[in-house]
């Protein structure tokens, strides 16, 4: 069966669009990603390079910076609005993430250090300003208490994805939001239904798409000052940086968590289990 058309049109209305510097962006990435369109990911980074700001005679370094900046902060900021309308299982998640390990293999243009940026920055292979992007969109569908509908719950199951495909491709080390998405859902008390059916699939879907990378931050123990910023819930038992045995206690809470899901969300946690366990025997 042919692959549904990825739909983007709600992201203008949606706001905040800002059409001189999200429209050409946002008409490229709606062509490159449908069913079908036979560019390759390598001829896409070329096509996005395309749009990154050139350096004018006049440009100063400060001034040059400001403008790539502002380009780039926009660009991920877009990107990440329409991941999260890419289904998970969708092979234009593979698209996107294949498009941006072509940029990165571009032939890099540097941002020299400023007063503002002290260290040189080489776009597009850092994927600079995505990090931040990224942690500043970093906000579960229940935050302050919200209570998420269906589009809210996917679109952060989806975001995820993304998210944590990236991590597999070594482009990003951001084991922290894989780290803080299994821990509100198997580390804490469950939830309703509706929480427990979208935290565990975005649980599973950093265990299935990145496990290898998640497995290797959490093989060696760290000291409680360095554990801080990824503290365990009050549902484990040990210290936040036993990081070997929280991994060990998530694959024992998945089973459980399981019984409190949907059909198609308790597959998800079997499998995530069945890929913690072949990490472990890859290991041994």
């Amino acid at each position: 069966m042919a692959e549904e058309p990825i739909n983007l049109e709600s992201i203008p209305e949606s706001g905040p669009f800002y059409p001189p510097l999200d429209q050409k962006p946002y008409e490229l990435w709606k062509d490159l990603l449908q069913p079908g369109n036979p560019i390759t990911p390598a001829e896409a980074a070329k096509k996005i390079n395309e749009l990154f700001p050139v350096r004018k005679p006049e440009d100063t370094v400060e001034s040059y910076n400001d403008s790539a900046a502002v380009f780039l902060e926009h660009f991920w900021g877009l990107l990440i609005r329409i991941v999260r309308l890419i289904p998970r299982d969708h092979s234009a998640q593979i698209k996107v993430v294949q498009i941006l390990e072509e940029l990165a293999r571009l032939p890099p243009t540097t941002m020299e250090g400023d007063s503002w940026m002290t260290d040189e920055t080489l776009v597009w292979t850092d994927l600079p300003f995505l990090g931040m992007c990224m942690r500043d969109d970093w906000i579960p569908p229940d935050t302050h208490g919200m209570i998420p509908n269906k589009d809210s719950a996917l679109q952060w199951i989806n975001q995820n994805s993304f998210a944590a495909r990236l991590l597999h491709t070594g482009l990003m080390g951001w084991t922290n939001f894989a780290v803080w998405e299994v821990r509100r859902v198997l580390e804490e008390p469950a939830g309703d239904r509706t929480f427990m059916n979208y935290s565990v699939a975005t649980a599973a879907e950093w265990i299935l798409q990145s496990g290898e990378e998640v497995f290797k931050e959490m093989s060696e123990d760290i000291d409680e000052d360095e554990a801080r910023p990824m503290a365990a819930g009050s549902l484990f038992p040990g210290k936040s940086g036993s990081l070997r045995e929280r991994w060990s206690f998530w694959k024992t809470r998945f089973p459980e968590v399981s019984q409190q899901v949907d059909e198609d969300v308790r597959k998800q946690a079997i499998r995530a289990v069945e890929r913690m366990k072949e990490l472990e025997q890859a290991e041994s």
